[in-house]
């Protein structure tokens, strides 16, 4: 089951930074009312993830993302500021850093059997 978590949070992490997003997470849902894996996402990501008060942060990050294409800036960090932030752990981090190297090698290792007409 850890081992499905980090995967999970690898792939997370790499489709964050294809799109070139940094920053705090925020995040909601079944999964993020597990501490340990949020605690996994943190370690994996490097960065804190934030647990909202309520479940509203779906609604907050639309409402968001509308006053933006209005040109707009929300006041993120006070709608933020009332979640549990769960902070990354050095300890972990390293080791979690190291493993996504591998996940990205395997990764990119598979994209050429996936574009072969051979099968593996």
């Amino acid at each position: 089951v850890r081992a499905v978590c980090e995967s999970i949070a690898y792939a997370a992490r790499h489709c964050l930074e294809a799109a070139g997003l940094g920053g705090d997470l925020a995040v909601c849902g079944g999964g993020s009312r597990s501490r340990a894996w949020m605690q996994v996402f943190a370690d994996v990501l490097g960065r804190s993830v934030i647990l909202p008060s309520d479940d509203a942060i779906g609604v907050r990050g639309a409402t968001a993302a509308a006053w933006r294409a209005l040109g707009e800036v929300p006041d993120e960090a006070r709608w933020l500021a009332q979640g549990e932030r769960v902070l990354p752990r050095t300890e972990t981090s390293a080791r979690y850093a190291e493993g996504y190297a591998r996940y990205r090698a395997h990764l990119d290792s598979a994209r050429s059997l996936w574009a072969s007409d051979t099968p593996a």
